[in-house]
């Protein structure tokens, strides 16, 4: 997929138009993403672009009301001088704000769009535990079907991080091998299939996740069910 770059709005040149173009350009790849069921990477993107984009807006908003102002006359109505900013729109800065105040809604409207897909797709997704599980769900294994009978087996591990003083989850998966469901090629019979190929986890956590339609695996049906993962163990405390 087209990616907008992180300097987009000082590239080459500051000129409205040119930017419109860039922009509308970029955005008419993520809706093409759309109809193709594809959220990843263009809905992370659309994210990352908009909370620059919103913060920049905000440092430019805080600098304009600082810049001094020069007297511009008296409003007799109201009785009370009128001053006139210097952050006029001649300037470059000027140039970018307007950039600004057309991109931003821009974003916030593919980014809508993205998790209504999302929402969707989530709500149609069956996600259960496989098995008892056990008092460690760090790692494991995480099986994926994704309106077929293939089913995807991924490893998984959770991790920590600390940013700010706050503390996050993260996820990493790798994918391991397939199977073709039946009958007999059940999710605990993979499970215990597993348990006896790969004896380096004696007793993993192992979780299921299985969409009705056929959405693209990597962009789509497996980031839902990782972020399904991390929100059900959270949920349970296992970390």
């Amino acid at each position: 997929m087209k990616t907008l770059s992180p300097t987009w709005l000082t590239d080459h040149t500051v000129d409205f138009e040119y930017k419109k173009y860039v922009l509308l350009d970029y955005l008419q790849h993520v809706e093409t993403s759309y109809r193709l069921a594809r959220l990843y990477p263009p809905l992370a993107d659309l994210t990352a672009h908009y909370q620059a984009a919103r913060s920049l807006k905000e440092k430019m908003d805080r600098f304009e009301q600082d810049l001094p102002k020069t007297l511009k006359g008296f409003d007799a109505e109201k009785q009370q001088l009128v001053y006139e900013s210097l952050f006029t729109g001649d300037t470059p800065l000027a140039d970018v704000e307007n950039i600004l105040d057309y991109s931003l809604p821009q974003f916030e409207r593919y980014i809508r769009e993205g998790r209504q897909l999302y929402e969707h797709i989530e709500k149609e997704m069956q996600f259960e535990p496989v098995g008892v599980l056990p008092l460690e769900q760090r790692f494991g294994y995480l099986f994926v079907r994704n309106g077929g009978k293939k089913v995807a087996v991924y490893e998984y591990t959770l991790r920590m991080f600390e940013s700010a003083g706050s503390r996050y989850r993260g996820i990493h998966t790798a994918h391991l091998c397939d199977y073709v469901s039946s009958v007999s090629t059940t999710l605990p019979a993979i499970k215990n299939d597993l348990l006896v190929k790969h004896r380096d986890l004696p007793n993993p956590a192992v979780y299921a996740a299985e969409t009705k339609g056929t959405y693209p695996l990597e962009e789509t049906t497996l980031p839902i069910a990782q972020r399904l993962l991390v929100r059900y163990i959270e949920h349970t405390k296992a970390l």
